[in-house]
Formats: structure tokens, C-alpha cells, sequence
């Protein structure tokens, strides 16, 4: 009997961790190239009641899944959503928004490479082009002080102008973004602050150029948002709350069950 505590507390496990998934994406509407979470649930092992067909009458009986008595479940997975989010246009020459595949190649504090679909760029004191947080976007280029109208095409080609405002200025390329793409996205790892990190399981980084064939092209003056869809996931809480009370529900009952068996009278 104590054995049937397993399944509903599982279920209450479970549907809290959905919970708590549906609440980190809500909490992210509003990243700039965030990317959703869902949830996976697996049934656990089951039990063998009785030795398959034991007690059977007859061979044409035997049921081998008859006497399998099922322990509950687990979180199989939080898969990642890579699905484009809305495009917000924003008018930042710095700013811009992968359409299609492929991640904005930086370099961080330690000097590794990460991979980010946050396009809302800067420039720093040195004149390099980064991310909010400080991370350089590789190749690394560099704004001189006097650059006036930056641009950055949908090839990710970087120009401004330089010189003098008499009419003898010249647009000239002062450098280019460059987007990578992987074999498996689902196996980066999220380090926080919109960044990945390639694993083993998401394979190298395969660098190119927007528009290029398997990489996206660049939307320039605009950011990607989050692919949080409000209604999708306030329709998953409410099933997941639900879910949640019934497995609470049912762990009551056989706390009432037990406690009755316990209390029986001759």
C-alpha cells in the first residue's frame, strides 16, 4: 500500500518542474532573442504484479501486460524552442535581428566563444561593437570616433562615413558579422545573460555568412524578440495547476484509505 504514495507524489514532482519552466518563460516575454522551454513527461518503470500468465486458465488468456502496475512519472526533458520570434523594428543602426538560422558569434570576459540571437548591439568606449553585457561580437570591429550614419546590411556588412560633413565624405566597410549554426542546437548549453555554449552533443560551431545557404540573413534597425507564446503557456499552467491539485487530491485519499485501514475495529 505505501507503494501507491509513489505515483501521485511523482505526479505533484513533475507538474511542479512543468510549472516552474512555464514561469521562467513567462518571466522572459520580454528577452530580446529568448528561446522557450517545454516540457516532456515519461511514465516510470512498471511493476509485475504476478509472473506473466500465472493463474490463467487458459494459454489464449496469457496477457503480458496484464499484471504491470505503472509507478508514476518523471520529466523526460525541457526541450528548447529555436521557432523565430517577432521581429521588433526599432530604427538602432546597431541593432538587428537574425531572420532564419544561425547565432551572433562573441567573445566573453574569459575569452571563450559564446553564441547569442541578441541583436541589440553597442559600442563601447574602444569603439567595438558588443552586446549589452560587454561581449565583443566577433570579428571583432572597431567604429572610429568621427564615423557618422553606421549601417549594417542584411549580409552583415558593416559601413559608415568618414571624413569631413562638406560632401567629400565617403562610405567606407569598416567590418562584417558573422553567424554560426550547429548540428544539433538543442544540445547548447544556456549559460544565462542570452548566451549558449557549444557541447559535445550540439557539435562545432559552423561559421558563415548571412544569407548565405543554411544561415539566416539580417534585419537591420531591429531586434528578435522572445518566442514566448502568452496564451500556449497560460493554457499549459492551467493544466499543469489542475494536474497538480488531482495528484494532491489523490495522494489525500489513500492518507484517508490508510488511515482507516489502520483504525479497523474487530
Amino acid at each position: 500500500m505505501l507503494g501507491a504514495f509513489r505515483a501521485p507524489v511523482s505526479g505533484m514532482v513533475a507538474n511542479q518542474s512543468m510549472l516552474d519552466v512555464i514561469a521562467n518563460n513567462l518571466a522572459n516575454i520580454n528577452t530580446p532573442g529568448f528561446k522557450q522551454n517545454r516540457t516532456i513527461f515519461q511514465d516510470l518503470i512498471y511493476q509485475k504484479l504476478s509472473p506473466v500468465g500465472e493463474f490463467q486458465a487458459t494459454a489464449a488468456s496469457l496477457d503480458p501486460l496484464k499484471d504491470q502496475l505503472g509507478t508514476g512519472v518523471q520529466v523526460g526533458g525541457t526541450p528548447r524552442s529555436f521557432d523565430p520570434g517577432v521581429i521588433i523594428q526599432d530604427y538602432d543602426p546597431l541593432h538587428v535581428a537574425v531572420q532564419g538560422e544561425g547565432f551572433f558569434v562573441v567573445r566573453t570576459a574569459d575569452g571563450s566563444a559564446a553564441y547569442t540571437r541578441d541583436g541589440s548591439f553597442e559600442r563601447d568606449a574602444m569603439g567595438r561593437i558588443t552586446t549589452r553585457s560587454g561581449d565583443v561580437v566577433l570579428p571583432e570591429t572597431r567604429i572610429p570616433a568621427d564615423a557618422r550614419d553606421v549601417r549594417i546590411d542584411g549580409q552583415g556588412l558593416i559601413f559608415a562615413r568618414l571624413g569631413a560633413e562638406s560632401g567629400d565624405d565617403v562610405e567606407v566597410q569598416l567590418g562584417e558579422i558573422q553567424l554560426a549554426r550547429f548540428t544539433n542546437p538543442q544540445g547548447l548549453a544556456n549559460v544565462g545573460g542570452n548566451l549558449f555554449l557549444a557541447t559535445e552533443n550540439s557539435g562545432p560551431a559552423l561559421v558563415g555568412y548571412p544569407s548565405e545557404e543554411g544561415y539566416g540573413s539580417l534585419r537591420a534597425g531591429s531586434i528578435e524578440g522572445s518566442n514566448v507564446d502568452t496564451a500556449e503557456q497560460m493554457t499549459q499552467m492551467i493544466m499543469g495547476q489542475r494536474a497538480y491539485a488531482f495528484n494532491a487530491r489523490a495522494l489525500q485519499t489513500i492518507d484517508e484509505m490508510l488511515n482507516l485501514a489502520n483504525n479497523l475495529r474487530r
